[in-house]
């Protein structure tokens, strides 16, 4: 079953960036950001996804299951950790 709420490079981008997908009241769900890869068919290689809501995924390097929000990323142990308050959308405002 192919997933809906699939998070792809914005084809019109030029550079690095950011994509996110919001739900029906404009609440950002899930974002990922991107780097310019000339060698990747799609010219972008994501970095970072950031999971506000949706399952908890286990990690195999620390035998945990991370909930939401979570973040995946391929440089860190497990692939898969908490995310820090500054990546959660409106949580860092002053």
């Amino acid at each position: 079953m192919p997933r809906i709420n699939k998070l792809k490079p914005n084809p019109e981008a030029e550079g690095d960036h950011t994509s996110f997908i919001e739900n029906f009241f404009g609440k950002i769900i899930r974002y990922a950001t991107y780097i310019k890869n000339i060698f990747n068919p799609s010219g972008f290689d994501e970095i970072k996804r950031v999971d506000l809501i949706g399952q908890n995924h286990y990690n195999k390097a620390t035998g945990d299951f991370v909930g939401t929000p979570h973040v995946h990323e391929k440089n860190i142990p497990g692939e898969i950790r908490k995310a820090n308050e500054d990546e959660i959308p409106g949580r860092n405002k002053n």
